[in-house]
């Protein structure tokens, strides 16, 4: 039964699109908006096996927060672009196995 749970949370996450909408003040998730001030960058997770975007990753100063990406590799790799006008992108960013734990846990 818990094997079921776990794969239902699974394809239900994997299949939720975000709405993302960039402003001069700040970035817009979903009905949610975050001042530019408070994130310190963001970070793009691409699948090992196929190079797919499938995340992105907004880290703040106290904490991140993980986000499925449905779209084409052109809208992404646009949208990336716009966002670099605003907050920096990294390419060193690991998550703690306790992290990744936390987060399975979480959703």
């Amino acid at each position: 039964m818990f094997v079921l749970l776990w794969w239902y949370i699974y394809v239900w996450l994997n299949l939720k699109e975000i709405s993302l909408t960039i402003t001069e003040e700040w970035l817009v998730v979903w009905e949610q908006i975050v001042p530019w001030a408070k994130m310190t960058w963001y970070v793009i997770e691409i699948n090992k096996d196929t190079q797919e975007i499938k995340n992105i990753v907004l880290v703040y100063e106290k904490g991140h927060s993980i986000y499925t990406i449905l779209d084409t590799p052109d809208h992404i790799k646009k949208f990336c672009s716009e966002l670099d006008n605003y907050l920096p992108m990294t390419w060193e960013y690991s998550q703690t196995r306790l992290e990744k734990l936390a987060r399975i846990l979480k959703l």
